[in-house]
């Protein structure tokens, strides 16, 4: 059975945010590295910040098991299962990205905002 679609409250992900989404859905688990995972919004899809819709671009590829740790918890609960606040770990899969060939780029904005949000 599907689930009936939400009315959106912002606009749908652009090209280059779809492509980032299928790159983050082919990485191992940020936090342990097994596979397969499941796409985390980090703050759900419709997230602003310093007036940046974020939420497209602020995903986590992370396996079941390290899904539930927020979703049946928190963003504390994540740091303190983890050590690192999901934008840290956002933040480091970015960073591992400039060793892949990738065929998008992350608006400065987007990488600042997400920065400032910090959890």
């Amino acid at each position: 059975m599907r689930r009936p679609a939400t009315k959106r409250s912002t606009r749908a992900a652009s090209s280059e945010e779809k492509r980032f989404l299928l790159w983050v859905k082919h990485q191992p688990c940020i936090e342990c590295g097994n596979e397969p995972v499941i796409v985390e919004h980090m703050y759900g899809s419709a997230m602003i910040n310093n007036k940046v819709l974020i939420g497209h671009w602020a995903i986590l590829p992370l396996c079941v098991a390290c899904d539930s740790v927020k979703t049946n918890g928190s963003h504390n609960a994540y740091r303190d299962t983890f050590g690192r606040s999901q934008a840290d770990a956002w933040h480091e899969l970015v960073m591992a990205s400039n060793n892949k060939p990738l065929q998008y780029s992350i608006p400065a904005e987007v990488y600042q905002s997400i920065a400032d949000w910090g959890k």
